[in-house]
């Protein structure tokens, strides 16, 4: 019986994998595009529970406490003003409701060179941050942590610079970077070779905080 909201929801993955488990999802992301490519995906996926909404993470155009779940998966470390979108999120979920992130977490002494690479591969990229730096965007917020749970994420580096769009001349400078890090993780990304191809383990930690009265 949860209404979700996804924020930044991009190509509507998580959105329409949620609609199976929710009474309604929306999906609000700030370009159009993306809205257009969620559509595409809730037809081939066939649920009907998703709306999607133009919308930025620094103003919802939601009421407060309108969704008991409300959640960011892979967009924090695009955003500008990553504290003002979990502010944001926090005003509409609803008292006892969950707000969940799910992002790129760097290790603390390695950040700089991994978010250097990662801009890079993607100029969309602003800054991924190290998970206390993340945690630490709730202070102050009436958020209480619930859970925080780290993997990696393991993919094919030319799977990964397909899904992003690097500048044509720094194409191989990216390949050239990961290739150089397999045994050294001078990134942060584990980087290592199976069957000759290169491929990246990418930090990442999904935090839930469960909404407080303010």
């Amino acid at each position: 019986d949860d209404e979700a909201a996804d924020v930044t929801c991009g190509p509507g993955v998580l959105a329409c994998a949620l609609a199976t488990r929710v009474a309604h999802v929306i999906g609000i992301d700030v370009v159009p595009a993306m809205l257009a490519k969620a559509r595409e995906v809730q037809k081939e996926t066939g649920v009907g529970n998703v709306r999607w909404q133009e919308g930025s993470a620094d103003h919802l155009p939601f009421e407060d406490a309108s969704f008991s779940l409300v959640v960011a998966r892979y967009s924090f470390h695009h955003l500008l003003d990553p504290l003002t979108a979990l502010r944001e999120m926090t005003r509409v979920c609803r008292r006892g409701g969950r707000v969940v992130v799910a992002d790129a977490t760097p290790a603390a002494d390695k950040a700089d060179a991994f978010n250097a690479y990662e801009l890079l591969r993607d100029p969309s990229h602003t800054r991924a941050l190290p998970l206390s730096e993340l945690q630490a965007l709730a202070d102050g917020l009436p958020l209480t942590l619930t859970e925080a749970v780290a993997y990696d994420h393991d993919i094919e580096l030319e799977t990964i610079i397909k899904a992003s769009f690097p500048l044509p001349e720094n194409m191989e400078r990216v390949r050239e970077i990961a290739n150089e890090d397999v045994g050294m993780n001078r990134l942060g990304l584990n980087s290592y070779r199976r069957d000759g191809e290169v491929r990246v383990q990418f930090p990442t930690t999904l935090i839930v905080w469960t909404r407080q009265s303010d």
